[in-house]
């Protein structure tokens, strides 16, 4: 038998004499001679071309065939011995005569030894006997080879999720159905994991900052106040993920009002309250969804924030912040050796960044209202007063009346204390401070109020946050961390940011209303995805 189709060397001579002579014979039979060896060369042509169609579709089918039977196999859920499980499918098939147990390998082998997960390849190669003949009279055999494999891996997984919690979330149901969507996301995720300790998830609440809480003790922070948990980072900051904590420095953000006029803060800038705190990493699952159901909206919206923070939980340099948590009972002992390094065998590092906004302004204290003493006074019964060194007289003092009003004198109110700057801010708004002890002491003018409160308060502009953001991103997917992102009923400019930040057009989601607890269950299902590897 052979399996190439091939033509005698006398018949291609006569064929090329024929040729040749073709210009110079006009007589009929030289014609009919002609066409009878076109003939003869036609119907093997139209008998190859139907059997290449054969061939293909045998292919077709035996490669699908493969497909599913490695992906069936490599399933860590099922039970029964890989290679039965391929060999099965072929024969259901009706292609069990082209594959056996010798060309299938399954690693690891050893059905105890699946904590990392399984791989099963497989290779065959079908054939069919051809109608056609060699001119030998040998028949032609055709072969149809295929090749896959399929791998489950039992990761160690690191998922960090971070989600908006800014005012507009409290907007159209928007909060109520993130705390359903998430919860849901946690207990698929966990639930869907066998091996203790195999799957942890942190969580990033963020508004216009982080409220860090439990990481800072860890790290060299700056600043002359201990009353926020946020960070102002350094442009250079998010351009990189890792934040060593014995070689990186932290400027305490300041807590201030930006917005009201009340005299005492209303809604201060770094968020205060537990359940704004960045959550570590943890499995259990009770803990994380407590900690979901206790989200409020308030605040502005800082993608760039959140993220920075999302892609510290996931880098290595995190990993002696961690051993101290568990220490301090902040994570489960299980998980000191988190985060994996980078491209760790059998690990995967996932972040969903989810929005309803866009970058808004990042409000900051500027120097010198950051730090050291003010001219502001404040005695126990909360009464304030300010020096002004630069009225003229004796009466340098401003003291600010219950009722708002003020008065000149030589003195502060009786057993007063001079207030640091930070103190200032983190009790009273900036627009109370501005109006009641400066502007109307000296009859301001508007403009004369808004200039003083601008040189007190700046802001990070929304098109700097969004390099920032895209900064991040971009550093995080450099180190093949998996980055998940959905536009909740976002604005474009949000929405493109999202887009933009994610791994792929495949890793970013737009959805309205009930569909983000479609978006975190796909998520959580290609999370653990069965996948093809050849």
């Amino acid at each position: 038998m052979r399996t190439a189709f091939s033509i005698s060397t006398g018949l291609l001579s006569r064929m090329k004499r024929s040729v040749a002579t073709f210009g110079r014979e006009e007589d009929g039979a030289t014609m009919t001679a002609l066409l009878l060896i076109w003939m003869i060369l036609l119907i093997p042509a139209m008998g190859y071309a139907i059997e290449v169609t054969r061939a293909e579709h045998l292919r077709t089918r035996v490669q699908g065939t493969l497909d599913r039977a490695v992906l069936a196999a490599a399933d860590i859920d099922q039970t029964l011995p890989p290679r039965d499980v391929v060999l099965d499918y072929f024969q259901k098939a009706g292609l069990g005569q082209f594959i056996s147990a010798e060309q299938i390998t399954v690693t690891p082998d050893d059905p105890d030894s699946l904590r990392t997960g399984r791989t099963v390849s497989a290779w065959t190669r079908a054939y069919f006997e051809s109608n056609l003949t060699t001119f030998g009279g040998d028949l032609v055999q055709w072969g149809a080879p295929a090749a896959s494999g399929a791998e489950e891996a039992k990761s160690d997984i690191e998922v960090v999720m971070v989600l908006d919690v800014s005012g507009s979330m409290g907007s159209n149901n928007k909060l109520s159905n993130l705390k359903v969507a998430a919860r849901e996301f946690v207990d698929t995720v966990l639930q869907s994991e066998t091996a203790e300790g195999s799957v942890s998830i942190a969580i990033v609440p963020y508004n216009g900052q982080v409220n860090a809480r439990r990481l800072l003790p860890y790290y060299t922070v700056t600043g002359d106040h201990t009353y926020g948990s946020c960070i102002n980072f350094q442009p250079s900051q998010f351009q990189e993920t890792a934040l060593p904590p014995t070689t990186s420095v932290l400027p305490r953000a300041n807590v201030f009002d930006p917005w009201y006029s009340s005299r005492n803060i209303t809604l201060a800038y770094c968020p205060l309250h537990a359940f704004q705190e960045l959550m570590p990493s943890t499995n259990n699952a009770t803990r994380l969804k407590n900690h979901i159901s206790g989200f409020q909206a308030e605040g502005n919206t800082s993608l760039d924030i959140g993220m920075r923070w999302g892609a510290l939980l996931v880098d290595p340099s995190f990993r002696p912040v961690n051993v101290q948590l568990v220490a301090a009972g902040e994570v489960p002992p299980e998980f000191a050796i988190l985060p994996f390094d980078y491209g760790a065998r059998s690990t995967a590092k996932y972040i969903i960044l989810m929005s309803d906004g866009q970058n808004t302004d990042e409000y900051v204290i500027n120097d010198p209202y950051r730090s050291g003493l003010s001219p502001i006074y404040k005695n126990s019964s909360g009464a304030l007063s300010i020096y002004h060194a630069e009225r003229s007289g004796s009466s340098k003092y401003y003291r600010l009346n219950s009722d708002n009003s003020g008065t000149w004198t030589t003195s502060p109110w009786s057993g007063s204390t001079q207030l640091k700057w930070p103190d200032v801010w983190a009790n009273h708004p900036i627009n109370f401070i501005a109006k009641e002890l400066y502007s109307d002491a000296w009859g301001w003018s508007g403009s004369q109020r808004n200039a003083f409160i601008a040189s007190v308060r700046g802001a990070t502009a929304p098109s700097v946050k969004d390099l920032r953001t895209s900064q991040i991103c971009t550093a995080t997917k450099q180190k093949n961390v998996t980055v998940f992102t959905i536009g909740f009923e976002a604005p474009a400019a949000g929405l493109s940011a999202l887009r933009d930040c994610a791994t792929s057009p495949g890793h970013f989601f737009d959805v309205n209303g009930v569909e983000i607890s479609e978006a975190f269950q796909v998520i959580a299902r290609r999370i653990s995805e069965l996948r093809l590897t050849q």
